[in-house]
């Protein structure tokens, strides 16, 4: 198994000057997906859960109908080159669209799913599945650099996972719904990240209402749950927090 992390040094300032500390730095990888005997694109990860994340970026991306679509995957740790085979020939778009985590991934899916949903959510369990969320960052506590992506059915996480890539984070725990059959519609997804598009995209995939991040949003994602149907909260700070979209959701709003 590849190390998450490694172990550096780096120079330390403080108020008594410069000194020697050792740090842990989060493993990254380029993984090559070799799809029915070509190479088709590379992702930037974090070498953990790797079956869920080709999982879930292939069903998130349309790539594949379904997990049953999935022959096989096998993973060579030396290369790290997984080999995909389906059960039948995939066409891929040859259009895609680089995402805003620094040019590290990319989108071919732009159609978003209308999320319907009776779900509510109060102030104290947005504030307490953040704070859970953050509580269960493991790799995080060890290295830092990684983002996190967690499944919650409002009062305890279900599925976290970890990465240097935020779209990657997401795209783990839909991997992992999928293969051990767990239903996401009416769940909630919070994540450290900035809730862009793509981020909600993938969401909407899901059937995610709810998405929640102590991170800001941009215009675009403002916009596009807005006609989605997802409710975005987002700056959880403190006790305070933003509800940018579908507030009727949120128990005991103000206004």
């Amino acid at each position: 198994m590849v190390a998450l992390f490694e172990q550096s040094k780096c120079y330390k300032f403080s108020n008594n000057g410069l000194s020697v500390e050792s740090v842990f730095l989060p493993q990254e990888i380029a993984l090559t997906l070799n799809i029915n005997g070509q190479s088709r694109f590379s992702i930037l990860c974090t070498p953990s859960k790797l079956e869920y994340l080709i999982t879930g970026f292939l069903y998130s991306e349309k790539i594949v109908s379904s997990v049953a679509d999935i022959e096989n995957i096998n993973i060579d740790y030396q290369n790290f080159t997984a080999h995909i085979t389906t059960k039948t020939n995939i066409e891929i778009k040859d259009k895609k669209t680089i995402t805003s985590g620094f040019g590290s991934g990319f989108i071919f899916n732009y159609d978003g799913e209308i999320v319907s949903s009776q779900l509510t959510i109060s102030p104290d369990e947005i504030i307490s599945v953040v704070e859970l969320l953050y509580s269960n960052m493991e790799l995080y506590k060890i290295s830092g650099g990684v983002h996190a992506s967690a499944l919650s059915d409002g009062k305890k996480i279900i599925i976290i996972s970890e990465d240097i890539g935020r779209h990657n984070s997401i795209d783990k725990i839909h991997g992992e719904s999928l293969s051990i059959g767990l239903d996401t519609k009416d769940m909630i997804l919070i994540t450290t990240g900035r809730i862009s598009s793509e981020m909600l995209l993938k969401s909407s995939r899901m059937k995610i209402p709810i998405v929640i991040s102590k991170k800001s949003i941009t215009a675009n994602s403002f916009l596009l749950a807005d006609r989605l149907g997802i409710t975005i909260i987002a700056n959880v700070k403190g006790n305070t927090f933003n509800i940018y979209t579908h507030p009727e959701r949120v128990l005991s709003k103000v206004g």
